[in-house]
Parts: C-alpha cells; sequence; structure tokens
C-alpha cells in the first residue's frame, strides 16, 4: 500500500514574507519598465533610432520601442534574481540600434533576442535571424537545421562538392534529460541557386559534435542565455559555420555583434581580473575570516584559516567545514547577518534582512547598478564584505566573479 503523503500546512509568516518579496519586485518592475519607455520615447533616443533608420517616421520608433517594453514585460529574474528590466536603459536603446542597423527586428519570432551581460542589455541574433539575413540577400537560400540523439539514423554523403544526408528522428520532443544525455550532435543543412535564377545549385551540411558544442558554449561569456535557450544557441552555432564561407561578406558584422559575447581567448570564459583587485579583494576576505575566527592576520599576510586556500581567484573551502552546503552556514559562518549596506538606497525601498546570500546578491547586483561611479560600487562592495564571504562559503563563485566584473565597470 503506498505511504499516504502527510500534509503539511503552510507557514503564514513565510507565506507573509514571500507575499512581501513578490509586492516589492512587482512594484519595481512597474517602476523599472516605466522609466525605460520614458526614455526611449524621449527625444533624445528617437533622435537616435532616426539617424539609424536614415529618417523613420516618429510612429515607426514608437512600435520598435513598444515591441522592446513588450519584451521586457515578459522577462523574469534569471537564477541569479537579475532581470533585462534591471539593467541600464542606455544599453538597451544600443540594443535597438543594433537591431535597426542589422535588419533583424527583436519582434517574438526568434530572429534576435535582448540579453544580459552583467548590468548591460546586448542585442544578440539568433540561428533564425542569420537565416532571415542570408535570405534577404539571396531568397533561393533554404537552411535545414536540427539535433541529433542517441537512436536517430543519420547519414550523409558528399560528391563534387554538393552534400546529401538523410535524417531519420526518433527524439521529436528531447526532454531536459535527452539534451544533458543523448545529445550527440547538431548540422545545419544549406541549399541555395549561386546566381537566383541560373540553377546553379550548391548545397552542403556543417556537423558539430557534443564536444565542439561544449567547447562553443565553454567560450560564452552569457552563459545564462545558454543556459535559457541552449538548443537554440546550439543551432545558431552550426548555422553561423555553415555560412561562413557561402556568405561570408553577408554576415560578417552580425558576426562581430555575436563575437562581443564571447571570450575568444579563455577557454574558461570566465574573464580576467587585474591583480591589484584580486589581492584587495583577498585581504579583505582573509580579514573577515580571522574576525570571525577571533584571529589577527599573520605578519605575511595571511590571515586564511587552516582548511582553506586562496587559489586564484577563487576561495576553496573544506567539505568538513559545518554549514558550507547551506544557506545558513554560509551566512553564519562569514557573520553576515542578512543585511545590507547600501548608503545611498533609502531603507524603505529594500527588504531589511534577507533569508539567503543568493536574494541579497540579487539585491546588491540592483543597487550598483544604480551607481554612477567606480568609486562609489567599489564602497558598496567593501560595505557588504560579509555577504561575499558568505556568497564563496556557498561555494556561489559566478555571483562573486559578477560583482568583480560590475565593480570595475565604466569611470
Amino acid at each position: 500500500m503506498a505511504q499516504k503523503k502527510e500534509y503539511k500546512k503552510p507557514d503564514p509568516v513565510e507565506q507573509e514574507k514571500e507575499a512581501q518579496r513578490f509586492n516589492i519586485l512587482a512594484e519595481r518592475k512597474e517602476d523599472a519598465i516605466a522609466r525605460i519607455a520614458r526614455f526611449l520615447n524621449g527625444d533624445a533616443a528617437k533622435s537616435r533610432m532616426f539617424d539609424a533608420m536614415g529618417g523613420i517616421h516618429e510612429n515607426r520608433a514608437k512600435l520598435i520601442a513598444r515591441g522592446v517594453i513588450a519584451t521586457l514585460q515578459k522577462a523574469e529574474p534569471d537564477n541569479k534574481g537579475i532581470a533585462l528590466w534591471m539593467c541600464r536603459e542606455h544599453s538597451i536603446l544600443e540594443s535597438i540600434i543594433d537591431s535597426i542597423m542589422h535588419d533583424i527586428p527583436i519582434d517574438g519570432r526568434g530572429l534576435a533576442y535582448l540579453v544580459r551581460y552583467n548590468m548591460e542589455v546586448k542585442f544578440s541574433p539568433g540561428y533564425k535571424g542569420y537565416i532571415h539575413k542570408v535570405r534577404k540577400h539571396n531568397p533561393t537560400v533554404d537552411i535545414q537545421v536540427k539535433l541529433v540523439f542517441k537512436g536517430d539514423d543519420f547519414s550523409f554523403n558528399s560528391r563534387n562538392g554538393t552534400d546529401t544526408y538523410e535524417h531519420i528522428e526518433r527524439t521529436p520532443f528531447p526532454s531536459k534529460n535527452d539534451m544533458e544525455n543523448n545529445l550527440i550532435g547538431c548540422y545545419a543543412f544549406i541549399s541555395y541557386d549561386v546566381m537566383p535564377g541560373t540553377g546553379q545549385w550548391r548545397a552542403k551540411i556543417e556537423r558539430l559534435s557534443v564536444d565542439d558544442i561544449l567547447m562553443i558554449r565553454s567560450k560564452a561569456k552569457t552563459r545564462n542565455v545558454w543556459d535559457e535557450f541552449f538548443s537554440e544557441q546550439i543551432k545558431k552555432a552550426a548555422v553561423r559555420r555553415g555560412l561562413k564561407i557561402p556568405f561570408a561578406s553577408i554576415i560578417e558584422k552580425l558576426d562581430e555583434v555575436d563575437n562581443e559575447h564571447f571570450e575568444m581567448g579563455d577557454v574558461t570564459g570566465a574573464g580576467s581580473i587585474p591583480q591589484d583587485k584580486k589581492d584587495a579583494w583577498e585581504e579583505n576576505l582573509a580579514a573577515e575570516r580571522a574576525k570571525h575566527a577571533g584571529g589577527k592576520p599573520t605578519d605575511e599576510g595571511d590571515a586564511t584559516p587552516k582548511g582553506e586556500t586562496i587559489d586564484g581567484e577563487a576561495v576553496k573551502v573544506e567539505e568538513e567545514e559545518a554549514g558550507a552546503d547551506s544557506a545558513e552556514g554560509a551566512a553564519s559562518g562569514f557573520g553576515w547577518d542578512g543585511t545590507l549596506q547600501i548608503p545611498y538606497m533609502p531603507a524603505v525601498d529594500m527588504a531589511k534582512v534577507f533569508d539567503t546570500p543568493k536574494e541579497a546578491y540579487a539585491e546588491l547586483v540592483l543597487a550598483m547598478g544604480a551607481t554612477e561611479s567606480k568609486a562609489e560600487r567599489h564602497a558598496v562592495i567593501e560595505a557588504n564584505m560579509p555577504l561575499i564571504g558568505a556568497l564563496l562559503k556557498e561555494k556561489n563563485l559566478s555571483a562573486v566573479e559578477e560583482l568583480h566584473k560590475l565593480a570595475d565597470r565604466g569611470e
């Protein structure tokens, strides 16, 4: 007999706190999108759009802004708690300009997307955007792009410069498990009349193995985009490679925009942090640990307690330390009391106590995005070193890395 599942009555206090968090986020989203709408409909923004289009009617500018606002309204916070509407409005305008310049609209058809990189919004063409671009140049272009999974029947043949293929799909509706464990690769089959109307047809197939896919993904700056649109990003990689030779001149400028999202010289895609900044952060973290442990830095400046080592950019904490894998342990382990220190943001606008370092981190990123100077951002970081320590205790290195980059952005 199946065991009856015990009903657990909801905690009224937790429900109230969750409702408050939801209401705060909803109010901020509404205010942020209203501010962005005013900016995009302002004279300066519309003038930029006019110039990009070589002169357009005001109603056209309003339609473009309306489409982007609709996209922002649908945007939800990612796994780091950051949404597109939290980013700087000037970067949203630059994304619109890129969309206009490349004639690839952001209109819900998947031709292009708005993506977040730190607190900036970037224009990112989708694989359908690449197809849209080359078809405007040569309407005979046909591109079939598919994923291949274990169990599929796939074969191809190349003769006299013309490729043919056969693909029988056994996984027409791949699940998350299929994407993680059964993906073999991807291909893009491209056929076209070299000179439309002459009948000089060409056909080629571009194939990516799963190793190729993982290598490309490892170089991406926008990991959140790969996480959210994994299959779309794979298809774009295959289409891009397939178009490089026959349509290189057509997609060259589009590739330049897309390449901004990759660290071509860094396999990890983690980027680099100036050594003086790393030293300063590590010194502060070491001091925070020593304060919690009741000790003090040694003469050599090493305040790292036994069992912890600083290795490059990351602080590694041994598994056996109590609380290392829990939010509670993370907070208490570095003396974080669940609060943030944001001197320029009125306390009435902020939740006073955060339940987890992740929630506080999302609020910290949002607050830092509203700063005007690098000095102010570094001051905010210095004021919140206990939270940084709590994030490291949780082994949330990506969050700490993002704060590094955000703190050093601009002037």
